[in-house]
Formats: C-alpha cells, structure tokens, sequence
C-alpha cells in the first residue's frame, strides 16, 4: 500500500490522503473516474489523471495547475482537468511509490497555513502575518516570495502543528 494525495477539481472539496495498492490500476481509475495518464511533474511529484479529461469536459483543476507550478515555473501541462492524484517517483522496481511526506503533511486534514522567513543570522524562522486557507495556493506563493528574491528562505507550515515544511 502507498499513500497518495487525492486533489478533486472542485476546489470546495479538500485535498486528501488515501491509502492505494501501487500495483494495481483500479484505485488509480476510481480516483481519477476512468482511464489515467501519468504526468511529470518534477523528480519527486507525479500526477494520475483523467487522460480524456479535457475531451470530456471534466472541470479544470487549479490546485493542481499551482501545485505544479510552484515546483517547476517551466512546467508546460496548459490545462489538467478532472480529480488529480499526486505519487511520488517510480522505486528502483517500477513501483509507484507514495507522495512526499511534506504533502500528505500539507493535505492531512483541515487546516491553516502560514508562510515563515528564515533569520539568515540566527537560523530561527519568523512567521508572516498572512494565514492562508488553501495550501496550494501557499506553495505557489512561497515559489514566488522563493523566485523573485533567491536569497530568501521562506517555507510553508501548518498552523497549530508542527509538521516537515516546505522550503523554497
């Protein structure tokens, strides 16, 4: 079993951990609803879709689009649509393998986010005063706050719980 991040295209539903066989394609279907493509997304982040979702005319997916684009800028998918399911890189045997810890984290139920900065001289994280709702809409802005000033440390934590962030 792997545990995967479930991303419905309707954004008034949460993101979800959900417990999958690897080996088998079934899960992958019932959570996508059909067939499914595998889309790179970055070394440790791979999305199953709807391989016909566009055609079929399965709603757009945003959080997916800002999930992949705060870990590529290049990333060239224009639309991916219908539920995504994120899973981390093929082992050494083929296998699909889970999705990064530090998102299962970031999907693991309600909550709040808060983007922090690091104190280059004492190393101690400062918390900004914005509290997001949505974590995918974080990660997108801690690739930004990340890309327009590269000497910047900034990261995404859940409020209220420590858990591995998200640094950029």
């Amino acid at each position: 079993m792997i545990e995967v991040v479930v991303i419905p295209a309707d954004p008034a539903t949460p993101a979800r951990v959900e417990s999958l066989d690897a080996d088998s394609p079934v899960g992958f279907q019932r959570l996508v609803g059909g067939n499914f493509e595998l889309v790179y997304v970055d070394d440790e982040v791979f999305l199953f879709v709807n391989d016909e979702g566009l055609i079929n005319g399965l709603p757009m997916n945003p959080r997916v689009l800002l999930l992949a684009a705060s870990l590529d800028p290049d990333f060239t998918e224009a639309v991916l649509c219908g539920d995504a399911v994120v899973v981390g890189p093929a082992s050494r045997t083929g296998s699909t393998t889970s999705a990064p810890v530090w998102l299962r984290d970031l999907c693991a139920g309600p909550a709040r986010f808060q983007i922090e900065q690091q104190v280059k001289r004492t190393g101690a994280w400062i918390p900004m005063s914005l509290v997001i709702g949505e974590p995918f809409f974080g990660l997108a802005l801690v690739a930004r706050m990340a890309r327009r000033a590269p000497n910047r440390t900034v990261r995404l934590t859940r409020l209220g719980q420590e858990s591995p962030p998200r640094n950029s």
